[in-house]
């Protein structure tokens, strides 16, 4: 398969999503789309259809989520300094994939943004 981009796809996915739940019971990169797909697993599948290797951060306990991105196709790290925010699990991805051409970044939570518009962007990277 010829992808887009020769870059690494990085998946933030340790976030606590209190906005979406502030009991902290239920993760929202697991709830289920119409038709059944949790959240997290698409958010993935559009970014691995561009990228050759997709690394999702997901946080120490989030076992079940690591579970879906993996079967998504994802290489999963787990962020220990994931608590210090958004910053600390971007730098874990790009610390274990030091040797990448270059990044593209996308959050667990975005399950409709379509490949076109993530090639738009390395588009513009290149153009």
């Amino acid at each position: 398969m010829a992808y887009s981009s020769n870059a690494t796809g990085i998946l933030l996915a340790a976030g606590l999503g209190t906005r979406f739940d502030p009991s902290g019971h239920h993760n929202k990169l697991l709830a289920a789309l119409p038709g059944g797909t949790p959240v997290a697993f698409q958010s993935a599948r559009r970014l691995l259809a561009v990228t050759a290797e997709v690394i999702a951060v997901v946080r120490p306990d989030a076992d079940k989520l690591a579970d879906v991105l993996n079967e998504a196709g994802c290489s999963v790290i787990f962020s220990v300094d994931a608590e210090r925010g958004m910053g600390a699990t971007l730098a874990a991805a790009v610390r274990a994939t030091f040797e990448a051409d270059g990044w593209l970044v996308a959050l667990g939570d975005t399950p409709w943004i379509e490949a076109a518009t993530y090639e738009a962007c390395i588009d513009r990277r290149h153009g």
